[in-house]
Formats: C-alpha cells, structure tokens, sequence
C-alpha cells in the first residue's frame, strides 16, 4: 500500500472531486488521498447554533481522514450521515473557534 502524501494540488483535486460526489449524494467508494483506493466513507457534522458544517472523508483501509468546513448546509447533506465521532471533533474545534 502507498502511503506517500501526494502533493498539494493532487490533494485539493481529490478533495474537489470527493465534495463534488458528495454532493451527489454519493458517499462511499470516494478516492483517498493517503492510499489512493476508492475506500473513503463521507460523513457530516453540524453545528445548529452557527448553521456550520463538517464532511468528513474516511478511509476504509489506511484510516485517512479528511474534514472540509462548509459555512452553509452543504449539497447532499443527509442527517442519516451524521457521524458522533466527528461530531464530538466538530465541537471541540468550534469551542475553541469561539472562545
């Protein structure tokens, strides 16, 4: 398995691509970054008092995470994608964001 980070632009394009699908409502088989396999999981958190929200992208097989913020309800957004995990990390980072 390659573990190698590809470079800069490589990642945004994936990360484009994955939000793009997403946003199709498409939210697994998404290509990762870290190993380069149709593996990634998306999932959502959502901060109600600020209307932010997170997709979190996850790797199957290497465990890669990716988080995109979105200021707004993101295209494809599914409550059923919700995630506790990343929830708790969302929260976490919008205390600190606030404080």
């Amino acid at each position: 398995m390659n573990m190698t980070t590809p470079p800069l632009q490589a990642v945004l394009q994936i990360n484009l691509e994955n939000a793009s699908r997403v946003a199709e409502g498409k939210y697994s088989k998404l290509r990762c970054v870290g190993c380069n396999r149709d593996e990634v999981e998306a999932f959502f958190s959502v901060n109600d008092e600020t209307e932010q929200y997170g997709i979190w992208l996850e790797c199957a097989i290497c465990k890669h995470v990716e988080h995109i913020s979105c200021s707004s309800r993101p295209s494809g957004f599914s409550p059923t994608r919700l995630n506790d995990r990343f929830q708790k990390m969302d929260e976490r980072a919008w205390i600190r964001e606030n404080q």
